[in-house]
Formats: C-alpha cells, structure tokens, sequence
C-alpha cells in the first residue's frame, strides 16, 4: 500500500494503523505500508525519526520499521558516479517480533530486489558452511589419526590443513573461515581441545588436539 503523504496529527495515525491491522487479521498474512521520507527524515540519524516523513507515530504504531536506501559510492578513483547500479541497502529501525538485525544489501536484477554479494545473509551461509565443513573434515582426519592443533605455530595447525583440502577449494572457504569456525565450534562445546599423549613424545609434555566433543544418549 502507497500512502500519497504522511499526516503528522498523531491520533489519526494511530487510528489509521488500527483500521489496517483488520486486513491482516482477516487474510492471516501481513501488511506492509510504503510512505516517502521527508527531507527532514532522511538527514535524521535517531532511530525513531530516520526514514520518515509526519509525525513519529508511524513509527510507534507498527511492529516493524525499515528504510531502503541508496548505497553505492559517488565516486570510483575520484571520478563522479551517475549511473545507478542499483544496488540499495534495508535499514532495520524497528522489530518487535524478532531480533536485531544489521542493515542488509540488495540489487534489483530482473523485477526483485535479491540479496547481494557480502550482506549479512551471504555471510550468515558462508559461516554455516564453514562450520559443516569444519566437522566433517576434523572427523576425517581423526579417523586417518590426523592430529590437527589450534595453535599456530604448529605444523599441524587445523585452519591452513582444512584450507588446503579439495573440499575447501571447492567451497571457497578459506583459512580464515575455519579459524573462525573453531572458535565458535569451541565456545558452544561441538567440538573440543583435548589432551592426548602421543607415543614417543617425552613425558611430562602436554599434548591437546582437536576433537569433536564426545556426547551421552
């Protein structure tokens, strides 16, 4: 729905959201109301301003809130940029019904705005990817009796090891991702550092490898 303008008399917004909140109600979907900022909105960086034009009863009255813009660069090298490549960014102001969101990235290709390469989506299915990966291959080399360290210095160390094999090449997941990926496999107890002593290895000496943690049913 396209509002022509923006009334700024408080009362009246808060009735006109009430009427539309019925439709909703009665086809058990949503609505979503499109309005055009105001000068004055879009110069504003307070969140329950930005992106408005009227009163800040349009932003009180629903449960949630987001502004597309702009977002490209006005110049490459110094020089000016006119064309638009159609890229926008989706600034989230308010959600109620869920948690809070960083601004994505979109691109109007072919009649639909879709997601585009770097937003938090991308790296939301990057890190899963990551993480999957991450297990699979620690518990390959664990069957090989391939210990693989979190430590750096190592020259088993498990990041540049995943990164090296076939399946990371054909992913494109990087030493980087699996460094990452560790750390929170780590920190939400999937997989763990264990201590091992290896045969041969002088005693005393503490050992720790990676391993997926071992779980009770």
């Amino acid at each position: 729905m396209c509002l022509p303008a923006a009334r700024s008399i408080r009362t009246e917004v808060q009735q006109f959201i009430k009427l539309m909140n019925r439709i909703p109600a009665v086809t058990k979907g949503s609505l979503t109301l499109v309005s055009q900022p105001s000068l004055t909105g879009i110069a504003s960086t307070d969140i329950s301003h930005q992106g408005l034009s009227g009163t800040t009863q349009w932003h009180n009255a629903v449960r949630n809130r987001a502004a597309v813009t702009h977002s490209r660069p006005k110049t490459i090298e110094g020089v000016p940029i006119a064309a638009d490549t159609g890229l926008r960014s989706i600034s989230f102001f308010k959600s109620q019904y869920g948690p809070p969101t960083t601004p994505c990235l979109v691109r109007w290709q072919n009649g639909l705005f879709l997601p585009a390469a770097g937003t938090a989506r991308d790296a939301t299915e990057r890190a899963h990817a990551a993480e999957e990966l991450t297990i699979a291959l620690l518990k390959r080399f664990t069957a090989q009796n391939r210990n693989v360290s979190i430590n750096v210095n190592p020259n088993n160390y498990a990041p540049k090891l995943f990164a090296e094999t076939a399946e990371a090449e054909a992913t494109g997941i990087t030493m980087k991702d699996f460094k990452a990926a560790i750390d929170r496999l780590l920190l939400q107890g999937i997989i763990e550092n264990k201590e091992f002593h290896p045969p041969g290895k002088t005693k005393g000496v503490i050992h720790y490898r990676l391993v997926l943690k071992e779980t009770t049913t």
